[in-house]
């Protein structure tokens, strides 16, 4: 049976598609049912004896067992236009950088081309550079043309190097 509070989420899901609180990668199945409450069912697929999808009404919370069983796909079978999935991180070598972007009002990603991000429409997030200057480079030509956008450049092992928040007056 869905809480109140899931009611609104999944309102407010279907609205804007964001998953606040929650975080691809690091919500955990614990995180959820400490939200929602325990959900309606779960799959009989598992691994260690914890399952691997948790369904809420319509809504289903896929988990990797590979990863601490953090959220990698929030999904709805009843609407073909719900699929968010976490995009897997680009392989670097060791000077390359990746960016991702974001709308700074509303926290909505950006694809490569500055097209909102579905996943369901596909587009990649993250773009890869050969150095960090060059990313920064790309990045001031980017900020002319794109004055709400805020940036992070990412290392090769997922850490954040940079922020470059949008310059709003």
């Amino acid at each position: 049976m869905a809480t109140k509070k899931f009611e609104n989420w999944r309102k407010k899901l279907f609205e804007t598609r964001d998953i606040t609180p929650f975080l691809l990668g690091k919500t955990t199945q614990e995180n959820i049912i400490a939200e929602f409450g325990y959900p309606d069912t779960t799959s009989t697929m598992k691994k260690n004896g914890r399952p691997l999808i948790f369904k809420y009404e319509d809504i289903e919370f896929h988990f990797d067992s590979e990863n601490e069983f953090a959220l990698y796909l929030v999904y709805s079978d009843e609407n073909e236009e719900l699929c968010i999935l976490k995009q897997k991180f680009p392989l670097l070598t060791r000077n390359q950088v990746a960016i991702s972007r974001a709308d700074v009002m509303t926290g909505h990603v950006f694809d490569k081309d500055f097209n909102l991000y579905s996943n369901s429409k596909g587009g990649e997030i993250y773009s890869v550079f050969d150095s960090l200057n060059l990313a920064k480079q790309y990045i001031a030509e980017q900020k002319m043309l794109h004055e709400k956008i805020e940036f992070w450049v990412y290392g090769k092992t997922q850490e954040v190097i940079l922020y470059i928040k949008p310059d709003l007056g």
